[in-house]
């Protein structure tokens, strides 16, 4: 009947108080230790991550980043590719930034340095083969060319009407006014005998034809790249109008075929040649074999 005597947790009896108890872990005889959680709470549900971090919240919990560090602070870049579908861990967008630093962009240089996506303007090559150059090829596809001296084809032939000095498109036309009934006005009285009553030509008139062979105007002289040489023939024969340099190589051959007598001109383009003295060789092959030469000299200046 002695309510002191109280047995405890070892299942000793005693009515001294002694009594042995289970702490709050459920231990006999302990002290509360062997429950307690990482912030030393017995029985506490804070816990410890990966990153060392002790607490009861989750959702702050330590994570790895893309280099597998936990806590660390390495991302993707914008740079996705084949090989990099998630782009560049820790990377800083350089690896696929384009011409205008736009990562993953789609603009581009073109060959005069200009960075756009519009390849509709992309830069072009000159007839030089300048990009972006100027130089354009003329009505005689001569790249830098000026295009046919006036009055004249790309073939050096007058397209227009030779006036009383033989000159294509000159100024000096007729004056002379033949005797009635004859209506027409000819370069020389003699003409009027040349004509039909329409006033056209019933033969070669003698003023049309050159009275003397050779080179008779080369111009402009000096010349910067091209020069038009003009020459004069009096008899039917092979043509042959050559390039020398200095050294008295053949550098280009411009003429070397059958013409007749008239008036005849033709474009040298120097531009693909050294600047310096060059010679003009005119020679002229008649069927008897009788050989004409006349020789000029031009100098080109860039």
């Amino acid at each position: 009947g002695d309510t002191t005597c109280v047995q405890g947790c070892d299942g000793n009896w005693k009515n001294d108080g002694t009594q042995m108890q289970n702490d709050v872990c459920g231990i006999c005889g302990g002290d509360d230790s062997s429950c307690e959680d990482c912030a030393g709470t017995p029985n506490g549900d804070n816990q410890i991550d990966d990153c060392g971090t002790c607490n009861s919240d989750s959702s702050n919990d330590c994570v790895q980043d893309c280099a597998g560090i936990w806590g660390g602070t390495a991302v993707y870049d914008e740079c996705v590719s084949e090989s990099a579908p998630n782009g560049t861990c820790g990377g800083d967008n350089s690896s696929c930034i384009d011409c205008a630093e736009i990562p993953n962009g789609d603009n581009e240089l073109d060959n005069c340095g200009n960075c756009d996506n519009d390849s509709s303007n992309d830069c072009q090559q000159d007839c030089t083969g300048e990009w972006g150059g100027l130089v354009e090829i003329d009505d005689c596809e001569i790249c830098g060319g000026d295009g046919p001296e006036e009055n004249y084809d790309c073939g050096s032939n007058c397209v227009a009407e030779l006036d009383c000095q033989g000159i294509c498109g000159g100024n000096d036309g007729p004056t002379f006014q033949c005797q009635p009934p004859n209506p027409c006005v000819v370069c020389n009285p003699v003409d009027c005998n040349n004509l039909d009553s329409d006033c056209n030509s019933m033969d070669i008139s003698p003023y049309l034809l050159p009275d003397e062979f050779g080179i008779s105007k080369i111009f402009p002289n000096p010349f910067n790249p091209v020069t038009q040489i003009q020459y004069e023939l009096t008899q039917f024969g092979l043509i042959a109008i050559k390039i020398y340099d200095i050294q008295g190589r053949v550098v280009d051959q411009l003429m070397n075929e059958y013409q007749s007598p008239g008036h005849y001109s033709l474009n040298w383009n120097a531009g693909n040649h050294a600047s310096g003295m060059y010679i003009v060789e005119m020679v002229m092959q008649l069927e008897n074999n009788e050989v004409s030469r006349d020789l000029q000299k031009i100098l080109y200046l860039k």
